[in-house]
């Protein structure tokens, strides 16, 4: 399987030759956007899988269907939401918690999740950026207004995916429930948010402990959308080096845009193909 993260919490997955999918892609919106994106990023995208519906997830789906074929597969309310917004209800695939369905040649099954809140000091933050620049300040109502018109509706969700022998956790957003079915603990990978809150690594640790998994993917964590969001590439570094002291054998990927990354080498492992087992090397 190859993995590519394409900005803000945009995962393509390709497996087995099969046609890729995407999941959450988001066109930019801010001109001083981290790692920007336009609808050509996303180019020949088809099939697309949704987390939840907030902006940054959702927002981008009525371009991307004026220039490409697309078929999205979401939950209730993002799905009302495309079909007001021009996406064919034929092009429109709904699922529940617990549904489990496949998607470019990967079974996936979705669980019901909660999405994370910001805290005071991440909302203190947020308004000092807002009140350093004008152009900081247009971006915020542009942004805002975007957010109003996306809401999420307790619809966040928790995808488990399998395909090649190998089992992938991705969370829709930093937080988990209390009091809904989770994933089995020691998924191959885990594809975790590092965001949402003042603290993200306390936050990822928990995250961490509840599900146990033998490498860690990080996601959603660029400065896409000044000034609801910052830089946090010295937290993120901090993190990698508490990740090395507190679990030492779960290797933590920091992604590049756009550059394509084998499974075998997010997980560390070097495969034999010949007799079907895989030696750790990280």
């Amino acid at each position: 399987m190859k993995l590519t993260w394409l900005g803000t919490a945009c995962i393509k997955l390709e497996c087995g030759g099969v046609e890729p999918f995407w999941i959450d892609p988001f066109i930019s919106m801010t001109k001083d956007a981290v790692n920007p994106t336009t609808a050509e990023t996303f180019a020949g995208i088809s099939k697309i899988l949704i987390t939840h519906g907030h902006f940054d997830h959702f927002h981008s789906i009525p371009e991307l269907n004026s220039k490409y074929d697309i078929h999205v597969y979401c939950t209730q309310t993002p799905g009302e939401r495309a079909l007001r917004r021009g996406i064919p209800e034929n092009k429109i695939t709904l699922f529940e918690p617990g549904d489990a369905f496949e998607l470019g040649g990967v079974s996936i099954r979705a669980y019901q999740s909660v999405h994370s809140k910001p805290d005071p000091k991440m909302q203190r933050q947020a308004v000092r950026r807002l009140l350093s620049s004008l152009t900081r300040a247009v971006n915020f109502l542009k942004l805002s207004a975007a957010h109003l018109k996306n809401s999420e509706a307790n619809e966040t969700m928790l995808f488990e995916m399998m395909a090649e022998g190998r089992r992938i956790v991705m969370v829709g957003s930093p937080r988990l429930p209390e009091d809904e079915e989770l994933p089995e603990p020691g998924a191959d990978l885990l594809i975790l948010p590092f965001s949402g809150v003042s603290d993200p690594t306390a936050q990822s640790y928990g995250i961490i402990e509840a599900l146990r998994p033998k490498a860690v993917l990080l996601n959603h964590f660029a400065n896409d959308f000044p000034p609801m969001t910052d830089n946090i590439d010295k937290e993120i570094a901090a993190f990698i080096e508490g990740m090395r002291e507190k679990y030492p054998d779960v290797p933590v990927t920091w992604p590049k845009f756009g550059e394509e990354m084998e499974l075998s080498e997010i997980l560390g492992i070097a495969e034999d193909a010949g007799d079907g087992q895989s030696v750790r090397i990280a």
